[in-house]
């Protein structure tokens, strides 16, 4: 993809008379538009249903209009939602009497953002970085991330080891279960690192109660 946006000519023709609809109950930027110019690119029609912009704000369910796309025949559904477990739910919800399309996980609550994950591998492997081995740090609201899960998943996948460090209310000890590390000292953790990965507080989410202020939060953890 980094080839096609960087040649003269961004418009190929590998997804030629496939649809694609990205179902979005969330805001986003990066990853949706990402997706769409990602699809236009490779030569598919791309449409874009929001929250904002369907039916969902008429009191439409998510299932509902994910049962409407299934039944105009589209080929792939790209889909963030609040509920972790959005993508598993799309793709088992949608009728397969037309035919199931292709499912594709851009968030779904705090659980997972896989893509996210995968571009953040491809930008270290990229940059001549060994995963394996790679001491991985991140720092900040792990609680509500689901960017923070999926590096887990797919660092330690491919042998690099994770740390974790923030405020102890945003930074779950249970998430060592996941063959990361939870640690305290910022400082400490940094010295050796091969590469960090800081994240916001995610003030949408409640995040801000689980800190004393985030003046203090930005002192102790920048």
């Amino acid at each position: 993809m980094k080839k096609i946006v960087l040649s003269g000519n961004k418009k190929k023709d590998f997804l030629r008379g496939k649809s694609i609809v990205t179902v979005f109950s969330e805001a986003s930027t990066r990853t949706r538009s990402s997706f769409e110019l990602a699809g236009k690119y490779l030569g598919a029609d791309v449409i874009n249903i929001t929250k904002s912009g369907s039916s969902m704000t008429k009191g439409e369910s998510m299932r509902d209009t994910l049962l409407t796309v299934s039944a105009m025949g589209v080929d792939a559904v790209i889909i963030r939602d609040s509920s972790e477990g959005a993508a598993l739910f799309a793709s088992k919800v949608m009728s397969p009497k037309v035919k199931v399309p292709v499912v594709l996980n851009a968030g779904d609550g705090a659980h997972a953002h896989p893509s996210q994950a995968l571009l953040e591998l491809f930008t270290l492997k990229e940059a001549g970085k060994n995963i394996k081995g790679m001491k991985y740090v991140i720092i900040g609201d792990i609680l509500h991330s689901r960017v923070a899960r999926s590096d887990i998943y797919g660092f330690t996948k491919l042998g690099a080891e994770v740390h974790l460090v923030g405020p102890r209310t945003l930074v779950p000890k249970e998430l060592e279960s996941m063959g990361c590390i939870v640690d305290d000292d910022l400082e400490t953790v940094l010295k050796d690192a091969d590469a960090i990965n800081i994240l916001r507080i995610q003030l949408e989410r409640a995040a801000a109660g689980f800190i004393p202020t985030t003046r203090e939060y930005a002192r102790l953890f920048g």
